[in-house]
């Protein structure tokens, strides 16, 4: 690891405390304990798997990365634990607004802490960008998954739901004049 991440890594590390108390502030405020519960071990269990995830991350990538148009967000580690995060919060019925202000409470947990560990402005700067890149991978895959479950929710719904020329039998013909 680079100097920079090196550094966040041990601030994240050894910070658990200051991103629970600075995360769970976030939630309280803005009134997703009332919709989630304000058991703290439920929030410690939230922050302590992003937190995981993220030290994984900086492992991977030392630098900031880019967000080139063609990339496969599948491959990109960050982008694939937002996949998998999307299908854990759409099978269990969560609303995606909600879960998104979820995690951008999440990065301003980590942005603070970068904030406060981190004196120098210039290592200050890269690891924000580093936490901002890694946030920014992560949403692009939850979001992008949360998206293709939803429209193979509707294929199934609309397969599965009753059609008026199925219903009698008849199939129109497949041409352009059909629609006229």
């Amino acid at each position: 690891m680079k100097k920079i991440a090196g550094q966040l890594f041990r601030l994240v590390e050894s910070s658990e405390d200051f991103l629970l108390r600075k995360f769970y502030n976030y939630v309280s405020f803005a009134g997703y304990t009332d919709y989630m519960g304000k058991d703290l071990e439920l929030w410690k269990a939230i922050l302590g798997r992003t937190a995981s995830r993220f030290l994984s991350y900086l492992q991977e990538s030392d630098t900031p990365e880019e967000m080139p148009v063609d990339e496969d967000i599948t491959r990109n580690s960050a982008g694939a634990r937002g996949i998998t995060e999307a299908h854990s919060y759409y099978h269990r019925g969560f609303l995606l607004v909600r879960i998104l202000g979820i995690i951008k409470y999440l990065r301003d947990s980590f942005l603070d802490l970068a904030d406060s560990g981190i004196h120098r402005s210039g290592e200050r700067e890269k690891a924000r960008l580093l936490i901002w890149r890694y946030f920014d991978k992560f949403e692009i895959g939850f979001v992008n998954e949360w998206v293709n479950l939803e429209l193979g929710s509707q294929k199934m719904q609309e397969a599965s739901a009753p059609h008026p020329l199925r219903s009698e039998g008849k199939r129109p013909y497949n041409t352009l004049a059909a629609g006229q």
